[in-house]
């Protein structure tokens, strides 16, 4: 595991925030989660009072959207999201149904305001919960937050390859990660 961001919002945020600050060196953090059209991917961070930790704020509409794109995506390659199968094709890891039904289950509608303000929100039907695509669009911020510290993704796939041809022994060192030593580069851009 390179990185994991773990979601501070609901009932135990402080637990959260323990938890984390005790992980920081292994690139597990806090995150908070922002709507809104405009927002980033990763839109800031803070630190978080009195335990100190960094809080990375995340724009999920943003996040839900590039998973819809990545959805889209139906040939191997850039952007393609792989949903293992096993030999048999059942699902794998939870790939279910139900893990499915939570990942599509949300529209992305127009609607207009008081005042005759047009925005976007997120509509999801009744008794689905969305916390597949809750966590989709976590790990998406998660890899950005990676790929701005280092991690190269051609290497990772490069690897892929070489497991699958039986030559992976070489290509170990090359795929690994760059940790940032020390420090965390917080101008993230997305």
């Amino acid at each position: 595991m390179s990185c994991a961001f773990v979601d501070s919002g609901g009932h135990h945020t402080t637990r959260v925030y323990r938890y984390t600050k005790r992980r920081q060196n292994l690139h597990i953090y806090a995150i908070k989660g922002f709507g809104g059209e405009e927002k980033e991917l990763i839109c800031g961070h803070s630190h978080t009072h009195p335990i100190g930790n960094v809080l990375f704020n995340i724009g999920v509409d943003t996040a839900k959207l590039a998973m819809f794109a990545r959805l889209r995506v139906g040939t191997p390659g850039a952007g393609y999201r792989h949903f293992p199968k096993q030999q048999n094709g059942e699902p794998l890891h939870g790939y279910d149904e139900v893990y499915f039904a939570g990942l599509t289950e949300s529209e992305f509608i127009q609607t207009v305001r008081k005042r005759g303000y047009e925005r976007f929100e997120w509509h999801k039907r009744e008794h689905v919960r969305n916390e597949p695509l809750d966590i989709a669009g976590y790990g998406l911020a998660a890899l950005r937050f990676m790929e701005d510290n280092g991690l190269k993704l051609d290497a990772i796939e490069r690897l892929t390859v070489a497991k699958e041809t039986g030559d992976a022994a070489k290509l170990i060192k090359t795929a690994k990660p760059k940790r940032p030593v020390g420090h965390i580069n917080m101008e993230i851009e997305v």
